[in-house]
């Protein structure tokens, strides 16, 4: 009579991992090898088809566990939606005592998507943070510039590649069946015409951050500075060292600023004059090199856009540098310079500016 009665209803039970008798398994796309979580996962005993069909869904991961008594079972995944529908799987299993492990790996129905990168036009350096949209589709693209749009139907589809600073590019593109790679490139809303490097006595204030290390992936904050240009003084922390020069050099001890030589003072100042050469080295080096920019993007520097130029100088004795920096192009701090870093014979130090002219950029009395 309770049989009977179960009859009766359909029994739909949640995804959960904690059963002790039935069946359990990961739902996987074949292709992507990820976790698949959209579809129904039909359990139906065959030893009595007068069972009602235990019915549940997987959660985010693609896990799916259902209760069932020992048997034979038709296990089927459904994917009941309008489109993007994954054919449908359907296999016996046999189920003992305890739980049954239970792994599938389910197809979409149509396998068209398309990949590949989105470059600065008339250069292979990938932009990071560009979006390319298919219909309602989006992908975002990764460091390498590169993008995945999956799952998409054939035919003749409107591609557009957007990114902030950017001109937005679209176009008609026949998207066949199958896999589909591809590369677009966009180009600046405005380009830099004449390189112009302006010097940073020029500003009010800024701040800095000097890093040093065996290589741009292997850096620690050596020194950060804040400099106020009128009237000139700096504050300095590098290390366990705390200084400001304010006409006199002072050196913090005890929560105390200290007036001290220039002796004593000469490890902070050295960072100060160190970093200036470099920028006004690589700064007069860039200009007599005619080179143009190699990427512009919108880049961490306070949302404005800035250029980007590698290059190779020579030092006082004859030696390469290595230098890397970036100029602001747009915006009221445009043709300051914003990074600099420069690798010479196995170190690598990068100096980051920011916070020009800025409230915030106060220096305590040290007295």
């Amino acid at each position: 009579m309770k049989k009977l009665l179960f009859v009766c209803f359909l029994t739909i039970i949640f995804a959960s991992c904690g059963i002790s008798q039935g069946i359990k398994g990961r739902i996987i796309d074949k292709l992507f090898k990820e976790p698949v979580s959209v579809v129904t996962v039909k359990l139906q005993n065959i030893d009595d088809t007068r069972i009602s069909p235990i019915i549940t869904q997987p959660d985010d991961e693609g896990y799916y566990s259902i209760s069932a008594d020992p048997g034979t079972y038709r296990l089927e995944i459904t994917d009941e939606r309008q489109d993007f529908q994954y054919a449908s799987y359907v296999r016996p299993v046999k189920i003992g005592d305890g739980v049954l492990e239970h792994n599938a790996e389910i197809e979409l129905i149509v396998k068209t998507y398309i990949h590949g990168q989105v470059f600065y036009k008339g250069t292979k350096n990938p932009i990071e943070g560009a979006v390319v949209t298919i219909e309602n589709l989006t992908s975002k693209t990764n460091k390498n510039g590169s993008f995945d749009l999956r799952y998409l139907k054939p035919g003749l589809k409107k591609v557009m590649v957007e990114k902030n600073g950017y001109k937005t590019l679209e176009k008609a593109y026949n998207l066949s069946s199958g896999e589909t790679i591809d590369d677009f490139e966009i180009e600046p809303l405005t380009a830099p015409t004449k390189l112009i490097i302006k010097k940073l006595t020029d500003l009010l204030s800024y701040r800095l951050e000097i890093a040093q290390g065996a290589s741009s992936d292997n850096m620690n904050l050596a020194a950060s500075l804040i400099v106020i240009n009128i009237p000139f003084s700096f504050s300095i922390t590098a290390g366990d060292q705390e200084g400001i020069f304010m006409a006199e050099p002072f050196l913090k001890k005890d929560s105390k600023y200290n007036q001290v030589s220039m002796v004593a003072f000469k490890n902070l100042y050295a960072f100060w004059d160190d970093y200036t050469k470099v920028i006004d080295r690589a700064s007069t080096e860039l200009e007599k090199s005619g080179l143009k920019p190699l990427n512009a993007f919108t880049g961490e520097f306070e949302d404005y856009r800035f250029v980007e130029y590698n290059f190779t100088y020579k030092d006082e004795k004859g030696s390469n540098v290595d230098c890397k920096m970036r100029i602001a192009f747009d915006g009221p701090y445009k043709d300051f310079p914003i990074m600099i870093s420069t690798s010479q014979n196995g170190k690598t130090t990068e100096i980051q500016l920011s916070a020009f002219n800025a409230l915030e950029n106060k220096i305590p009395s040290p007295k």
